[in-house]
């Protein structure tokens, strides 16, 4: 076993000889074999461990035999405490999912300060194939397929090659204890469900099933480089970039279903789901002008290319004052003429959203003009109470990167007016108005 070990190390270049490595430790077989071997082995060896407070007083028992496992063969250990239950409530997720995200969070800050080292983990051959049945159920790609890779980043795993069999003799002949984690027998999780009634029955059909999930890894990671190769000139033929925005030319690629195909792969980094894009290639070619948008980026239709873009807010601080009873403010975007009216007869309410009349009080201090900030609320005209300002942009359906770019009429600070959008309630027009404020709003770009 530790001459396999060894020499698949070697064999797929995992670790330099006397590297620094920090291997992820529960207490259970596999890490605790993966400490010995990597010990035994000659590398520097550091022990990270997890305490998720899940289990009551076996989580406490696990941390100290790990603490004591350290101390006996004179390493370095690391261990940290979560609040796994409060995380998951507070994100909305699983408490599997929490701890695999507060694991690998505290993982990459733990190599932060060791500079030059890798962090192990214990998967094995046996755990490859219990990935490759889940990811198969959620319907994968051939990355899926493919499983764990032996080296990710900072993360490698060396004991892929050896089976849960392979690890127990070693941990048997060499006298090596270890923690039993009681959750590992319950079948309300789906790994446990596979592991305990699933692997059993292909173990029946086939004896060698593990050789067969091994093939298939090798002929999904096959699969996968050519796919890569091939969606590299499809991007290369088809899409062009010009700043932040991408062009993208279908009409450059001969086959549809492979354009629908690589168009759901490279949408999904910005954040836009399969069905979404398996939409726009239902009746193909969409209708120009078609958008979708995802929390990042926004997809437009045109007629001969489809555009891509971020939707990065452009961020305004900048406050203008406005001095005099009236006044005409320019910019290359925007043009706001005003007029401050003292006494009768006070102008008409317009109908048109570009023009505003609104009461102001008679003592006001300061007029000025700024852009939306995080935070801003105001009571749109016609609503009791107030809103904040991103929801109502929502409501109007204004684009994230155009919120930004709205002028706010502001009387003492207060949005009194979103300009050609909505008055604000608190500064409505009524005939017990003692001053009056007109302004006119003219959008240039």
């Amino acid at each position: 076993m530790l001459k396999a070990f060894q020499d698949y190390i070697n064999d797929h270049q995992l670790l330099t000889p006397g590297a620094k490595v920090i291997v992820a430790v529960s207490g259970g077989i596999d890490s605790v074999v993966l400490v010995h071997l990597l010990w035994k082995s000659g590398y520097q060896i550091e022990i990270a461990h997890c305490n998720f407070n899940l289990r009551g007083e076996e989580s406490g028992e696990d941390l100290i035999f790990v603490m004591h496992l350290a101390e006996a063969l004179n390493v370095p250990y690391h261990v940290k405490s979560f609040n796994t239950w409060e995380y998951a409530a507070e994100n909305g997720i699983s408490l599997q999912m929490a701890a695999r995200q507060l694991r690998f969070g505290w993982f990459n800050n733990l190599q932060k300060h060791l500079p030059g080292s890798v962090i192990a983990l214990a998967h094995h051959r046996d755990d490859q194939v219990e990935t490759q049945l889940l990811n198969l159920l959620r319907g994968t790609g051939f990355a899926g397929l493919r499983g764990m890779k032996n080296k990710r980043g900072i993360f490698i795993r060396p004991l892929l090659f050896a089976t849960r069999t392979d690890i127990e003799n070693f941990a048997e002949a060499n006298s090596i204890p270890w923690r039993e984690d009681s959750s590992n027998k319950k079948t309300k999780y789906k790994r446990n469900l596979i592991r305990h009634k699933v692997v059993p029955l292909l173990a029946k059909l086939n004896p060698a099933y593990r050789d067969a999930f091994t093939k298939l890894e090798q002929n999904a990671l096959w699969a996968e480089k050519s796919l890569e190769e091939k969606r590299f000139f499809f991007q290369k033929k088809c899409l062009t970039t010009s700043g932040e925005k991408i062009m993208i030319y279908l009409m450059k690629w001969h086959l549809l279903s492979e354009s629908e195909f690589f168009m759901k792969l490279i949408l999904a980094d910005y954040g836009f789901p399969g069905k979404d894009v398996s939409q726009l290639f239902k009746n193909y070619p969409p209708q120009i002008g078609l958008q979708l948008q995802s929390k990042t980026h926004k997809l437009l239709i045109n007629r001969d290319h489809w555009l891509l873009y971020p939707l990065h807010p452009v961020k305004n601080d900048a406050t203008y004052m406005l001095q005099g009873d009236e006044g005409l403010f320019e910019t290359e975007q925007f043009r706001l003429r005003w007029k401050i009216i003292h006494h009768e007869p006070f102008p008409e309410i317009s109908k048109d959203p570009n023009e505003a009349t609104l009461a102001i009080p008679s003592n006001y201090q300061e007029l000025s003009l700024r852009f939306w900030q995080e935070g801003d609320r105001f009571s749109p005209l016609g609503m009791k109470g107030e809103k904040k300002l991103s929801d109502f942009f929502i409501d109007e359906k204004i684009d994230l990167d155009k919120k930004s770019q709205i002028p706010l009429l502001c009387v003492d600070g207060e949005i009194a007016w979103v300009c050609g959008l909505r008055p604000s309630e608190a500064y409505k027009h009524s005939k017990q108005a003692q001053k009056v404020l007109w302004a006119q709003f003219e959008r240039r770009a």
